[in-house]
């Protein structure tokens, strides 16, 4: 392999630091948003701008003079007062120091990842797990891409007219901030589904949470047009594209495990399903036990080609783990990724749960935040839990009954008041409809 000489450049590096030079402590500190003293190449000029950062950060005043007199007791270690004196004349304003910082960044992170991969590189060559290695990789490239903000201390004014819009936004939307759901009696209580945040959709198996939640990614996908992932890790493409047009062309599921008993009309309906969902802009995704690293990975290469605006996930439990052996970690780590991940991408993601076996021991079964199975971390992790509770699971009629009522319960809601919101569950049909009531 051919060394080559990692990439840097001069010219940017005392570009800022002469910029520093014209434009006194309001110039470093638009530069120190930016970089900081390890992104300088030459180790000279790193010197240089870690005297100037201190003065500033002492008020002292930036120039010439007083940079030579900083560096006094190293300044021929730096270069001597020709090189100081060079830096002070290599630019005519520090109006374009930004411009400058952003060019050293990204040199940085281009020797960064370069490391990087020869590191990578060598733990290949003696042959550890690859699977593991390209994960730690992905979560180091976050991380060096997140490091690159390099103050979240923002003046309050920067932020108050945004928020003073999206309120203006808001109240033309009926109070609605996320990706509208679909059901406007869920979405006036959580505020629809907010970017940046983690949404969990739980309860006990046959209660509906797999329709429920693939009824929401078609709304967002066909009605809203908002690019929408799907990740099925129970139940295939073909599973789910079945109930997709079950839902849309409402017919009975089983007409479509029986398609002789189908009738020209009835073809006729499914027909036109398909070509609605066929023209949506939902993604399905079937990894089968994959582990949450792995799938920000698969994510992360997603949305680098296009924009995504939903994330769905069912469902957390059965997941892959990642490194810990105790179930309780397992989960805690795989929401803390989740989590991490949503306000990564900036989209809301939305993970179904089980609920612990200990709903069934209870006379009372309607579900509460501890049921949540394996982990006190998804309550803490997310903005929003709803829970769906068939109060005709528990207690049957003497005859089976489609639809069946279902609450769902908003038991933890960071951004609006807890609740109720009522559904008509059509299981043969794969849908949920709000009830004449509400919630």
């Amino acid at each position: 392999m051919i060394e080559k000489v990692p990439p840097y450049s001069d010219q940017a590096e005392e570009s800022v630091l002469g910029s520093c030079f014209i434009g006194g402590s309001a110039a470093v500190n638009e530069a120190r948003e930016i970089i900081s003293a390890t992104d300088f190449y030459n180790g000279k000029r790193r010197r240089i701008w870690e005297a100037i950062v201190d003065m500033a950060d002492k008020h002292i005043p930036i120039d010439f003079t007083t940079v030579k007199t900083q560096l006094e007791k190293e300044l021929e270690e730096v270069g001597g007062i020709s090189y100081v004196l060079h830096l002070a004349g290599s630019v005519p304003t520090a109006a374009h120091i930004k411009n400058y910082a952003e060019i050293v960044r990204k040199k940085s992170l281009a020797r960064q990842k370069i490391r990087q991969c020869y590191e990578i590189a060598e733990k290949l060559y003696d042959d550890e797990d690859p699977t593991e290695i390209i994960s730690q990789g992905m979560i180091h490239d976050s991380k060096l891409i997140a490091d690159s903000a390099k103050s979240d201390i923002i003046h309050v004014k920067k932020k108050v007219f945004e928020v003073y819009g999206s309120l203006e936004d808001r109240k033309e939307n009926d109070g609605i901030v996320g990706i509208p759901t679909g059901y406007s009696d869920l979405d006036r209580k959580i505020g629809g589904l907010r970017k940046g945040n983690l949404h969990i959709l739980a309860a006990r198996p046959a209660m509906g949470k797999t329709t429920l939640a693939l009824n929401i990614a078609k709304y967002v996908a066909t009605k809203e047009r908002i690019p929408t992932i799907f990740v099925s890790l129970e139940m295939t493409n073909e599973q789910l594209v079945e109930k997709l047009i079950t839902e849309d062309a409402e017919v009975d599921s089983q007409l479509l495990q029986n398609t002789t008993k189908l009738t020209a009309q009835d073809w006729k309906i499914i027909t036109h399903a398909c070509n609605r969902i066929a023209e949506s802009t939902l993604y399905l995704d079937d990894s089968h036990r994959i582990r949450a690293s792995d799938l920000a990975i698969r994510l992360r290469r997603f949305t680098a080609l296009q924009p995504v605006g939903l994330v769905i996930i069912d469902y957390i439990q059965i997941m892959a783990p990642e490194r810990s052996a105790d179930r309780n970690k397992e989960v805690s780590e795989t929401s803390g990724i989740l989590q991490g991940l949503a306000k990564e991408l900036n989209v809301p993601i939305l993970a179904l749960s089980q609920l612990s076996r200990d709903v069934e021991k209870r006379n009372n079964k309607i579900p509460v935040l501890s049921d949540l199975r394996d982990s006190g971390s998804l309550e803490q992790d997310a903005s929003a839990v709803m829970f769906l509770y068939r109060d005709d699971y528990y207690n049957p009629p003497p005859e089976p009954v489609d639809p069946s009522l279902v609450n769902l319960i908003i038991a933890k809601n960071r951004f609006g008041p807890l609740g109720r919101v009522d559904f008509q569950f059509f299981k043969a049909k794969s849908k949920f409809a709000l009830t004449a009531r509400g919630g």
